[in-house]
């Protein structure tokens, strides 16, 4: 396993990442998107069981769907010419439909080949099918209520995709006889062989063929070959790239190469300068059409609408790429060296020298026994959660050779570390939180752990509490003041995947997958209180938050964007700027005004964040919080005023809470108008009956917003 993952390591380096595209809008359409077309700001898209939907993107950031049509059958593919689409069926076929009106698609026609339909392209009436082993089907399609076969070429060999240019029709193939064939088509009773292009690559993967001048693009696999078919007769093959993942569909347009994969989601060429681009979609893509500098991506996420007009990204200054998957750096000073970032990399311990971040370069590597998911720096040493192998803990004084120094086998799988003196802090996935006693690293010993209820993801430590991300189990507060005894404080069991969490002040934020950012109020441990969810669209996913002085920053994975909060009131984050990025954001760190991402399988990347369009701290406008003002007497022994304010009209409601995080008492469940307001709480709880002496907690929730007081008792 070791020796493949270094020869990942070393065969997969890509080129810099120069450009950034914007994600415009996005459809979660009800299957699989094998297909798309354009025409006239419609898509249309075929998705496998689920059929056609027809959705309206003539306003790309609200695309709203027209109509669904279902085929029955499974649709895999679609081209759409005026007023028909054409649809291969696999196994059914081809079936045709009137699309003029699109809130009403009627079937015009079908026809069931023979093979497997795959593919269609149709010029002047006659329909050329992909049809598998049965090879390529000709039928005039002039009249959808009787179609008829005009004739059929046969080779060996399953045909995936076809594309015809005048008389010839280019074949992408099994490589029997050649992944690319090319055949006269002038008379579709007669087609004739002309030439092929054959290759030692194998693939399991079914070929897809673009034409562009005298070009022919066909995938192979992981590859896609550029073909020179100026000779029909003697096609020659040319560059052979190498992309992630399988390639699923080509096509090119205006001097440029656009193919869709299962890992980088759209893949970019310039044909003429050779440079590359990325967009790293959240699922697996399968298809894409290009219309006016936009690209439409299907696959297993819906439709995504990519904005593909201008690449440039001046806040991209550095990059590094020689890596299988990065996913956690920390960024450091070394009087040596200057400095120094160190990067969690698949299985490897990664430091490079970023003190000249146009060119990042790497001193050295340290390898471990399994994949490693996160890294603290301290002095020093590096402290690696490193999944299945628990906790690694490397000697880096000498930055060109790592070395480890010692480690603890977690019982679970170690994904986060925090590291306060000489404790490290692991979050241990189903075994929750293991405290490690780190003053040796040669013999790191447990001082004992704590088993939270869900999956513990990462961890925080301020203040001898550790705040743990606890996957379906929310977040889960920890008081680890003795280390040796661990005792739990409160959790909040939030609406979806607690991933990550960061503390500020009183304030806790949770990136909770799916369901966005929340902002929690921690001042009582025992209460946390909801004060704010942000769903920065509606189909983020916020799996990962970090904050760096005033600013909290949230990578949106679905939308491939970095949302940069204030968070001067720390209580309510105010959002100044969203940095369109083409990839998916595993971690990062802050150093000398350059934020450093760990972007995967695109390695290290170096932003100027003072380039962001990050408003002034003057033009922050802050919403106003309801507050509440006071309560009086306070102690008190038979009754207290609670006096609070609502900013705009909104339900209220004011809930009393014991010291187990119980509610005790309701106080006012019902809409308040704006301005000042007040309620009186007897002592009692919700029967009637005098509570004990003690302290205990009056929230307000006055629409999304929230706020605590503690009150004391004295009987």
């Amino acid at each position: 396993m070791k020796k493949a993952l270094i020869i990942m390591f070393l065969v997969f380096s890509l080129l810099p990442l120069l450009s950034v595209y914007h994600k415009l809008g996005d459809f979660i359409t009800q299957g699989t998107g094998f297909s798309i077309a354009i025409v006239d700001s419609i898509a249309y898209i075929a998705e496998g069981n689920s059929g056609i939907q027809i959705i309206d993107v003539s306003d790309p950031q609200n695309p709203t769907l027209m109509s669904s049509y279902p085929t029955q059958q499974s649709a895999n593919f679609i081209r759409v010419i005026g007023d028909v689409a054409y649809i291969t069926c696999y196994d059914y076929g081809l079936k045709i439909l009137n699309v003029s009106n699109p809130f009403s698609p009627a079937l015009l026609g079908e026809y069931d080949s023979p093979g497997q339909a795959k593919s269609v392209c149709v010029v002047n009436n006659i329909a050329y099918i992909a049809d598998g082993y049965s090879g390529l089907l000709m039928l005039d399609v002039s009249d959808p209520l009787d179609i008829t076969l005009l004739g059929t070429y046969v080779t060996s060999g399953s045909v995936n995709s076809v594309q015809v240019v005048g008389d010839l029709a280019y074949l992408g193939k099994e490589n029997h006889d050649g992944f690319l064939q090319i055949v006269n088509v002038s008379n579709p009773q007669n087609p004739i062989f002309l030439g092929s292009y054959s290759s030692l690559l194998s693939t399991g993967n079914e070929t897809s063929v673009a034409i562009d001048g005298n070009y022919a693009y066909l995938t192979l696999g992981t590859e896609f070959v550029p073909i020179n078919i100026s000779d029909p007769q003697n096609p020659t093959a040319g560059w052979i790239p190498n992309t992630w993942g399988n390639i699923n569909y080509i096509t090119s347009q205006d001097g440029f190469i656009y193919a869709t994969n299962d890992y980088q989601g759209l893949y970019v060429k310039n044909i003429n300068s050779g440079q590359i681009y990325y967009y790293d979609t959240f699922g697996q893509t399968l298809s894409v059409a290009i219309v006016n500098e936009i690209a439409y991506l299907v696959g297993n996420s819906g439709l995504q609408i990519i904005d593909i007009s201008n690449a440039n990204n001046s806040s991209l200054i550095g990059s590094a790429y020689n890596f299988y998957y990065a996913q956690s750096i920390v960024v450091k000073y070394d009087a040596s060296w200057g400095e120094i970032a160190f990067i969690i990399n698949s299985a490897f311990l990664s430091t490079f020298s970023v003190s000249n971040p146009q060119n990042p370069t790497q001193l050295g590597t340290r390898v471990f026994p399994s994949w490693a998911n996160s890294v603290s720096v301290n002095g020093n040493t590096a402290y690696v959660a490193a999944t299945s192998s628990g906790l690694q803990v490397v000697d880096i004084s000498d930055l060109t050779n790592p070395i480890i120094a010692g480690s603890y086998d977690t019982p679970g799988s170690a994904l986060s570390i925090a590291v306060v003196g000489n404790i490290a802090y692991v979050a241990d996935d189903d075994y929750g939180l293991q405290i490690i006693n780190v003053a040796n690293p040669n013999e790191p010993m447990l001082f004992h752990s704590y088993d939270t209820p869900g999956n513990a993801t990462f961890i925080s430590v301020v203040d001898y509490v550790a705040y743990i991300a606890d996957g379906n189990s929310g977040l889960q507060i920890i008081n680890v003041a003795n280390p040796e005894n661990p005792v739990p404080l409160g959790s909040y069991d939030t609406p979806g995947n607690a991933a990550c969490v960061q503390i500020v002040g009183n304030i806790a934020y949770v990136a909770d997958g799916s369901n966005g950012l929340l902002v929690l109020d921690i001042s009582n441990p025992v209460v946390p209180v909801l004060l704010h969810t942000y769903n920065l669209h509606p189909s983020s996913y916020i799996g990962y938050c970090y904050k760096f002085d005033n600013r909290l920053y949230v990578p949106d994975d679905y939308w491939n964007e970095i949302n940069v909060f204030d968070i001067n009131i720390p209580q309510s984050p105010v959002l100044v700027n969203r940095y369109s990025w083409n990839l998916e954001t595993d971690g990062m760190c802050i150093d000398n005004n350059l934020l450093y991402t760990a972007n995967g399988r695109y390695g290290m990347n170096i932003h100027d964040i003072t380039t962001f369009p990050i408003s002034g701290d003057d033009s922050v406008q802050y919403p106003e919080m309801p507050s509440l003002l006071k309560n009086f007497p306070n102690p008190f022994k038979s009754a207290t005023i609670i006096s609070f304010e609502v900013k705009e009209a909104c339900k209220t409601i004011i809930d009393v809470y014991n010291v187990k995080g119980q509610i005790v008492r309701t106080l006012i469940n019902e809409t308040k108008s704006i301005g000042n307001h007040k309620v009186v709480w007897d002592g009692k709880d919700k029967l009637g009956r005098s509570l004990a002496t003690g302290i205990y907690f009056i929230n307000m929730k006055a629409g999304s917003y929230s706020t605590t007081k503690k009150v004391i008792l004295i009987r």
